[in-house]
């Protein structure tokens, strides 16, 4: 018995060991990501303009692209093969290497659903697996469509979005510009707030070609309106990402919206975020512009002479939303470093105008004393010039009067040395005329 029991716990033992590694790494592969996935999906749109582009893009991420069948392959571009893993389906039941698979089950951290010309519409099952995979938690859906492409699309994307439970809808209506040409060209911004700030990484403007506003709509009254300020503060689980620019208008070629009519003033939302309370927190992005696919996408760097920023803002999108944020945290702290040294050298430019300023102030008030001294000392300089000058007058007078005087002395001693000689003559005289009388 002793024996058969330390038998036992021998093979215990050893299964403990063994099965102690396996266990391990379990728990370590689940704590930790090599690169983000992004689910493309092409089977709903017969358009693909720039998934290349994007694809390329995205290097650092694995990349799964959703198509019918094989043959939709040959419309991409070859070497995208080597980028991306390609599979094909549908949404609820795609092919996995060898095996079938799901949006659920391959859960990547971001899903992508541009339709530019509606090819299919969503079936039951597909949403369900939607739905499950919102459900799983932390993960983004992005869904879009615009007007003047495909109304049908955008008729799907709403039905879709009801299904969800959102609160958004895509308008059935465009924005144009009020400029004189390329009306339909659309320079939108992002609508900067601490959690959109890291969109801006790179991106000046970006091309939105007659895009479609995104709109609030209540679901149990099937009532629309525009999206505002408002609305963002009252539901709290709604973000806007992308607007339009000041000088943008509903155009009048395009029939009003349901929200949006032709008296509604910009700018217009035409990329919304969601966050999905009854799915797992999860979040759904609203675009009434497509990143890719139709004619000149988000993705569209140049229009005309017009130059765009579409490419890096949609791998921000991607960053931010998978969680993958590396980059733009680092552009964060550098941003942050560079408002650090900017409000460091205001600080100190500002302590050396006041120091420049108390150095100007002492000595100002130096050279005013010292200018007071100067005129003082000129004051007094004249003054003894004059007086010098007097002095001068007085002295040439004085020498004038001396030389009178010295005339007079002079005059004088000849009446004196002629009155002595006429004396003198007149006592010889005398003495000669005594000598001759005696």
């Amino acid at each position: 018995m002793k024996n058969l029991r330390g038998i036992l716990g021998s093979i215990l033992l050893v299964l403990l060991i063994a099965i102690t590694p396996i266990k391990i790494f379990a728990e370590t592969t689940d704590q930790y990501s090599i690169s983000y996935t992004v689910l493309i999906d092409l089977s709903h749109t017969s358009n693909f303009t720039g998934v290349e582009s994007l694809v390329r893009e995205l290097f650092d991420g694995t990349i799964y692209i959703l198509l019918r069948s094989v043959k939709e392959a040959d419309s991409l571009d070859p070497s995208i093969k080597y980028f991306t893993k390609i599979v094909y389906g549908d949404l609820s039941n795609f092919t996995l290497g060898d095996t079938y698979s799901s949006l659920d089950k391959l859960n990547p951290d971001l899903t992508i659903i541009p339709i530019a010309s509606l090819k299919k519409s969503f079936s039951a099952d597909e949403i369900d697996s939607l739905k499950m995979y919102l459900a799983n938690g932390a993960r983004t859906l992005w869904l879009s469509a615009k007007y003047i492409e495909d109304p049908k699309a955008v008729t799907e994307i709403n039905k879709l979005l009801e299904y969800l439970g959102s609160n958004l809808a895509i308008d059935y209506t465009y924005i144009e510009s009020n400029r004189s040409i390329n009306k339909l060209v659309i320079e939108s911004s992002v609508r900067v707030t601490a959690e959109t700030y890291s969109l801006t990484y790179g991106v000046d403007k970006i091309l939105a070609y007659a895009p479609s506003p995104v709109a609030l709509r209540n679901i149990t009254t099937d009532t629309w309106r525009p999206l505002t300020e408002t609305d963002l503060r009252l539901y709290g689980n709604i973000n806007i990402l992308v607007v339009s620019g000041e000088n943008t208008s509903i155009s009048r070629e395009a029939p009003q919206g349901r929200a949006y009519t032709y008296n509604t003033s910009p700018p217009y939302p035409v990329i919304v975020s969601e966050t999905l309370r009854r799915l797992g927190n999860s979040t759904l992005i609203v675009s009434g512009v497509l990143p890719i696919g139709g004619y000149a996408p988000l993705i569209t760097w140049k229009y005309g002479s017009e130059l765009f920023n579409g490419l890096r803002f949609l791998r921000n999108m991607v960053l931010l939303y998978t969680g993958f944020e590396n980059e733009l945290r680092f552009f964060t702290q550098i941003n942050t470093r560079i408002t650090s040294i900017l409000n460091e050298l205001t600080s100190l430019i500002g302590n050396i105008s006041g120091t420049i300023s108390v150095i100007n102030n002492t000595l100002s008030s130096r050279i005013d004393s010292l200018v007071a001294r100067v005129n003082t000392y000129d004051q007094k300089i004249n003054e003894a010039k004059i007086r010098s000058e007097n002095l001068s007058a007085e002295t040439a007078l004085i020498l004038t009067k001396l030389d009178d005087l010295r005339s007079r002395v002079d005059d004088i001693r000849s009446y004196v040395y002629m009155s002595i000689g006429l004396s003198i003559v007149a006592l010889a005289l005398s003495i000669a005329s005594f000598i001759r009388r005696k």
